[in-house]
């Protein structure tokens, strides 16, 4: 009797740990700069994290070496930290927000592992869209520079490594950065007939926006919402604009097309 009890007890545990005891998921995003010195920050998701510091899981304060590379965010107390944990019902929306760097030589390499977006561990349940479909890098130079024109970030699905170089555009370089992991419903819409590409992004004078719709209008803003240029009646998939009389900066141009669809791309003019 003692033994079918002890059985039984073993069954219940084991099948209240398979639908409870959910295993972490970790997601490394790791850094190596122009000298070869590495450095690692993390994504979390664990059962027994919560919304504060978890500091068994690392979420707590991590002192920085300030004689080496180091990468880091910030923990809910706003201190240094290299984990960003979260409780499985957040799943699927992670992120590690404003990565800071310091003791670093450009360029850096970037890599993370791909297979994890689908780990088993994760609790993915395709039939109510709950998985990642949107995992980027983005900062101001990823924003011009990627593999994803139409997202303006560095799409992390379909590759495994993203190369940053020298960037310095005012005061901005490639840290601050952010990346973001989560499920976009929009990416199960059809939008690729509206899709543009807009090169060279940073550009100089001259700017060609190619589009595989009909583009009717295109508006141009500058910095502070005011229209700057206005191009009417293009009825055309690709456009050369000459913008020599525009100061350095950013922009957001709307791209109207004829069947009354519009998009806004960012572009910075060097």
């Amino acid at each position: 009797m003692k033994k079918i009890y002890v059985l039984i007890t073993f069954l219940m545990n084991l099948f209240s740990g398979m639908t409870y005891g959910q295993s972490q998921w970790r997601f490394h995003v790791a850094f190596e700069d122009g000298t070869g010195q590495r450095d690692t920050v993390w994504m979390i998701y664990d059962s027994t994290a919560t919304f504060g510091v978890d500091t068994s899981l690392g979420e707590g304060y991590t002192p920085l070496d300030h004689s080496r590379f180091n990468v880091w965010i910030y923990n809910p107390a706003f201190d240094t930290t290299k984990v960003s944990a979260l409780p499985f019902l957040m799943f699927p929306s992670h992120g590690l927000s404003y990565i800071e760097a310091i003791g670093f030589t450009y360029p850096l390499i970037i890599r993370w592992d791909t297979s994890l977006f689908q780990s088993p561990l994760l609790p993915i349940d395709s039939s109510n869209q709950v998985f990642f479909n949107t995992a980027e890098i983005d900062n101001d130079y990823f924003w011009a520079i990627n593999n994803d024109p139409s997202a303006h970030a560095y799409n992390m699905l379909i590759t495994d490594s993203a190369f940053a170089p020298y960037f310095i555009f005012g005061s901005r370089s490639q840290f601050p950065m952010n990346i973001q992991l989560w499920h976009d419903p929009l990416n199960n819409i059809d939008k690729t007939s509206f899709s543009t590409c807009l090169f060279p992004n940073p550009g100089s004078e001259n700017l060609t926006i190619r589009a595989l719709s009909l583009i009717s209008n295109i508006k141009i803003y500058n910095s502070m919402s005011v229209c700057v240029r206005t191009y009417n009646e293009l009825h055309s998939t690709s456009v050369e604009l000459h913008t020599p009389e525009l100061p350095s900066g950013m922009y957001s141009i709307c791209i109207i097309y004829e069947s009354g669809e519009s998009q806004l791309v960012k572009y910075i003019k060097l």
